[in-house]
């Protein structure tokens, strides 16, 4: 809509051009090596453990793999990982909902290195973030819930991004155009000094739309200093993210002229340093948003919405090993603040204590144990315990069970949102939901694999609801949600994949069975969810350095048709740069992930990327 700020496509090659013109060029660097599995630590814990002791069911995605798939946005990287259901209403990362195990998008906890970045509005805001995919050093993905470990919000899973905090001196820059005007260009680079190290990621894309009122530009930044001393670790991280597009039908499809524009400013700082034998880790965050949204861009003060949303948040944690395993005690404290010209101005916070043992070993079994007490304003007091128990069959085998139990308070959008289609509830309760799963999980060099069954009970569980069509949508708690689920997958790095060959497989199955207790009403959200997917991804060696990666996804939902999508990209690697071709939905099959709003058809794009590796001064 605001033509002042639009970057032309063509524009983005000479941008990447201008920016890559002063450095020097070095020999291309030889492909990644793919971590060992079984080495991987992953923070399904306040204290991180090793992938293959893990007793719960999680994904984990390393930079290495990363690297390799064609993928543009966060939201394209979550895209088709097994178990996550990542329900879009437009391309390019504009708009996405995410949810594990039949949740809804307000039940996953996101977390960025550690601190969590969930959005009090609106759980459609969860992924408005300043990280773009060349940042991100890992993604941990732990299914089902975690208020014992996490606190509010982990009800559904938990989404953990770690970003890049190496100490290599770095420089990368790429740039893309494509169909439906798509254009992009960003610079990601590292530079040690002494003892501390900085990143700095800048990226900007955009595109006319593929269908009419579609377009946006999005921009993203984001500076991460560190500090590695003897006496202790810094990590900080700044960012800001803008994002303004065309929301054709996204909350109304008989209003085709909707416009958002979405600011969102990130800060957080944590430490690490160690006293008498204690580990001791303090944090500190602040997220701030800004949302205005436009019903009808051809009349814009008819009804409008200006949203302004400041969260703080702050915690202490305490470590320390001993003969019995290692043990954690903290504090956590959050404030959350809303002024808007729809919700009013609100504020809640939240206080709160922590603890948690691991791991009590008899044998091959091991028990990890953790609790969380917290009180939110205008709820009360909630306390969740959680234990998981593995038992290691051999090297490789281990099967596990764990019982969770989660809380979230309702969000500001669910409690005070009033227009002539939707209805907050100000009385609405916190949800809360108890979960068993057990579980057999593999762990090797080369391979990692996990089966699991699980059973989560949901009471007091928050949806959008009504009895006739013609009634406005309204917030209320169902009585009881049980949801009966099986779920494999399977990550493969084949040793045999050098030249020509295999380098990596993901496979992944889900089945989701849903009841609830309260009958006759139409559902908005939870009652759409997955019944069956399918995931397969494979990135591969073809000859000569080029590199393919596909990845198909089969989805059923309970109330749509089903729907394949094929995704997949090429490189090609010419002395310092990569020339890619990515393309989604390479069948042009029609489908949608919400009623009146059809996904993209065929969307292919090309570009190069270009990477300076060692003494940035040569």
């Amino acid at each position: 809509m605001s033509d002042r700020f639009r970057i032309r496509p063509w524009l983005y090659p000479v941008l990447w051009w201008l920016m890559a013109g002063g450095w020097g060029v070095v020999p291309a660097q030889p492909a990644p090596e793919l971590y060992p599995m079984n080495e991987v630590v992953v923070t399904s814990h306040r204290v991180p453990m090793p992938f293959s002791q893990a007793n719960r069911s999680m994904i984990v995605v390393q930079s290495s793999e990363i690297e390799r798939l064609s993928v543009n946005t966060l939201q394209d990287l979550l895209n088709g990982l097994p178990g996550v259901d990542l329900r879009s209403r437009g391309a390019g990362g504009v708009q996405s909902d995410i949810s594990i195990r039949g949740g809804g998008f307000d039940q996953v906890l996101v977390l960025v290195d550690g601190v969590r970045v969930n959005d009090p509005q609106t759980g459609h805001h969860h992924l408005n973030l300043p990280v773009a995919v060349s940042d991100i050093e890992r993604i941990e993905i732990m299914k089902g819930p975690a208020s014992g470990v996490y606190g509010a919000d982990a009800y559904g899973g938990v989404i953990h991004i770690i970003t890049r905090r190496n100490r290599d001196k770095s420089l990368s820059l790429h740039s893309a155009i494509g169909q439906h005007g798509w254009g992009e260009a960003g610079i990601h680079a590292a530079y040690p000094v002494g003892m501390s190290n900085h990143h700095l990621g800048i990226n900007l894309n955009r595109s006319d739309g593929y269908r009419p009122h579609t377009q946006f530009e999005h921009y993203s930044f984001n500076y991460r200093p560190s500090i590695r001393h003897e006496a202790g670790n810094l990590n900080w991280l700044v960012g800001y993210d803008d994002h303004q597009f065309g929301a054709n039908g996204f909350y109304g499809v008989d209003y085709p002229r909707q416009w958002e524009h979405i600011q969102t400013s990130l800060f957080q700082v944590g430490a690490e340093f160690r006293r008498s034998g204690w580990l001791i880790l303090p944090k500190v965050n602040r997220r701030e948003k800004k949302d205005d949204y436009i019903l009808d861009s051809d009349r814009p003060e008819w009804y409008r919405n200006r949203h302004t949303t400041d969260s703080r948040g702050a915690q202490l944690q305490f470590s320390r090993n001993h003969r019995f395993g290692t043990s954690s005690l903290g504090w956590e404290w959050m404030q959350d603040e809303i002024s808007s010209t729809n919700l009013g101005d609100h504020t809640q916070t939240f206080y709160g204590v922590f603890a948690e043992h691991q791991s009590i070993r008899y044998r091959n079994i091991s028990v990890n144990t953790n609790w969380m007490a917290g009180h939110y304003t205008g709820c009360g007091w909630e306390s969740c315990p959680s234990i998981d128990v593995g038992y290691q069959l051999n090297s490789s085998w281990r099967v596990f069970s764990s019982f969770s139990k989660a809380f979230r308070i309702p969000s500001f959008t669910e409690r005070f949102y009033a227009s002539p289609v939707s209805l907050g509830n100000s009385s609405l309760k916190p949800e809360q939901t108890i979960q068993y799963e057990s579980g057999l999980s593999l762990y090797s060099e080369r391979y990692s694999m996990g089966l699991a069954l699980f059973l989560k009970n949901g009471t007091n569980t928050i949806d959008w609801l009504k009895t006739q069509v013609e009634d406005p949508w309204m917030a209320c708690n169902i009585t009881e949600l049980r949801i009966r689920g099986f779920e494999y997958n399977l990550a493969c790095f084949p040793s045999w994949g050098g030249q020509i060959g295999l380098n990596q497989i993901r496979l992944g199955y889900t089945y989701l069975q849903i009841s609830k207790s309260s009958y006759g009403y139409l559902s908005r959200y939870l009652l759409d969810h997955l019944r069956h997917q399918v995931t397969i991804s494979v990135t591969q060696t073809l000859f000569r350095h080029l590199e393919l990666d596909w990845s198909l996804c089969y989805e059923k939902r309970l109330q749509y048709h089903e729907h394949w999508e094929l995704d997949g990209g090429i490189r090609y690697p010419i002395g310092s740069c990569h020339l890619f071709i990515r393309g989604s939905n390479l069948l042009n099959r029609s489908g949608m992930d919400y009623s009146g709003i059809p996904l993209p058809g065929r969307w292919i794009t090309i570009g190069i990327r270009y990477s300076v590796i060692g003494d940035l001064d040569s």
